[in-house]
């Protein structure tokens, strides 16, 4: 009989695609208490049945935030294809990535943030953010805009930092 497999914190953020702090919300949340480690008692581990609970609880509020970025989504192709029927020419090209490439060369348009600012302001990862809109998880606009002298490839507009919020379980 084989003994069920250890999973180091770090190792768990890594596994669910979530930070550190995000991480400690969920074992709270599920009422999972870390194990010490059998090799250092000042480090926490989990083992395979404690991450797949994780895992559940994850899917669950991941589930939520889909369902209302599907939602906003659909919304926004029921407006693009009236006025298709209307027989006028839409002002945003219908991509079927959840990437909008937008192109622009002067500053953010107003009640837009960069994804790395929103990251900074939300307490989420930024490689996790990119990760998240590289695999069609999180929708953000991609583009190129200077900010100051920063150059900014990915931005939110008002109702993606909605979706950004409630796709990584923060309060605005």
């Amino acid at each position: 009989m084989s003994a069920e497999r250890r999973y180091s914190l770090q190792d768990v953020c890594h596994l669910l695609g979530v930070n550190n702090r995000q991480l400690h919300r969920f074992l709270e949340d599920a009422g999972i208490e870390p194990m010490d480690s059998a090799r250092d008692a000042r480090r926490k581990e989990l083992d395979d049945s404690q991450v797949a609970q994780l895992r559940a609880l994850l899917d669950d509020e991941m589930g939520d935030a889909r369902r209302h970025e599907l939602e906003r989504r659909v919304a926004q192709l029921e407006r693009r294809l009236a006025v298709l029927e209307r027989g006028e020419t839409p002002s945003v090209e219908v991509v079927p990535r959840a990437q909008r490439v937008t192109s622009s060369f002067g500053g953010l348009p107003e009640g837009w943030v960069s994804l790395s600012e929103a990251c900074t302001r939300y307490g989420v990862n930024i490689n996790t953010a990119k990760t998240h809109v590289q695999n069609n998880m999180l929708v953000c606009h991609k583009g190129l805009w200077k900010v100051g002298a920063t150059r900014v490839a990915y931005a939110l507009d008002p109702d993606e930092q909605l979706a950004f919020r409630a796709h990584f379980g923060v309060a605005s």
